[in-house]
């Protein structure tokens, strides 16, 4: 009886092996082209959920508005809505929105202010 489990226990073990070494040429077959494709794939993932998200840190906001992170402060400053905690900013996507329609409409100087003319 006990030469019957070893011999199973030798044919799992053995087909563990297959199945490894099947994974090992499959792994040796990947090649560059295909790890770039993953790679163009996951940043067009990445862009989509970007896109989707609503809130967003003062990174964010400067990649969204294609501005400096010290740009985004100034306009915190000038009252860019945000919330904070502790030390950092998190701003809502729709706000922002709205704010910068709503600036749009007023003349603004360089430096991000509102002109009180």
């Amino acid at each position: 009886m006990r030469n019957r489990k070893d011999s199973r226990d030798l044919d799992f073990l053995r087909n563990q092996i297959d199945l490894i070494n099947l994974r090992l040429d499959d792994l040796s077959s990947f090649d560059d082209r295909k790890t770039k494709d993953i790679l163009r794939r996951l940043g067009q993932i990445e862009d989509r959920l970007k896109k989707h998200k609503t809130i967003l840190n003062a990174g964010e906001v400067a990649e969204y508005l294609h501005i400096s992170v010290p740009q985004v402060y100034r306009l915190v400053k000038s009252g860019l809505p945000h919330y904070r905690n502790g030390r950092r900013y998190y701003f809502e996507r729709g706000r922002i929105d709205g704010w910068l329609f709503e600036s749009d409409r007023k003349p603004m100087n360089h430096d991000g202010d509102e002109n009180n003319a």
